[in-house]
């Protein structure tokens, strides 16, 4: 968020509205799962979230413009 991509109510609707990447997500990292989350902005411009899943919390791992490899 501190690039200027999203503020916290597009973050939120990702999270509410956005699709799972399940080919690339539920894969281990760090102690937890880590999930890659596709969302639309302004526009239809498209976003990438991802986050970490642990037992006691949700990271916000990045947010990208572009799917990871």
């Amino acid at each position: 968020m501190q690039q200027g991509l999203l503020d916290t109510l597009q973050l939120k609707e990702i999270f509410r509205e956005g699709d799972v990447h399940f080919s690339k997500s539920n894969v281990p990292m760090e102690g937890g799962k880590y999930y890659l989350i596709e969302g639309e902005i302004d526009n239809n411009k498209e976003i990438f979230v991802e986050v970490i899943n642990y037992e006691d919390k949700v990271v916000l791992k990045d947010i990208l413009t572009s799917i990871p490899e």
